[in-house]
């Protein structure tokens, strides 16, 4: 009786734990986007600052790199920061975009960025929401789950001769 009330304790509580993955995933998609979009205007920004100076940007960035006063070096190293951060989003974000729903949990978790992460994780409140597909698969987790502790909790037996 115990087993089977902890195999559909498990069952529902991966259930409704996978349930909350798509619901996450959404949440990170869009903060991602929005940090993509912020980063995109400051990088429009830093091109339209290199155009009226007659350079292109990367010329634009090295002058500020190898100049003489740290403070330009500084602003040099933060466009460069801005920029490297902006390409590894973007990427992200398209990564997540091509992937089928059942992949970006996996995409989220290859490609992730900490700051975005934390921050949606801390923001993140649990819902009612129930996804079909992936309660069905936190539901057969619950149940392996359970198999594995009931075969790893198993008394063993001596066997007479």
């Amino acid at each position: 009786m115990f087993r089977e009330f902890f195999a559909i304790f498990f069952a529902v509580g991966f259930g409704l734990a996978f349930c909350q993955v798509p619901v996450f995933v959404q949440q990170y998609e869009q903060r991602l986007g929005g940090a993509v979009g912020e980063l995109s205007a400051l990088a429009d920004q830093y091109a339209e600052n290199a155009n009226r100076s007659d350079m292109t940007l990367e010329i634009y960035v090295q002058r500020h790199l190898v100049n003489t006063d740290h403070v330009m070096r500084k602003t040099g190293r933060t466009m460069v920061a801005t920029l490297e951060r902006l390409s590894g989003l973007e990427a992200a974000r398209e990564a997540l975009d091509l992937a089928p729903v059942w992949k970006k949990p996996w995409v989220l978790a290859r490609h992730t960025d900490s700051v975005l992460l934390r921050d949606t994780w801390t923001k993140f409140g649990f819902t009612l929401t129930v996804d079909p597909l992936f309660g069905a698969a936190g539901v057969l987790f619950g149940f392996l789950f359970n198999r594995l502790l009931v075969v790893m909790l198993r008394p063993e037996t001596t066997e007479w001769a």
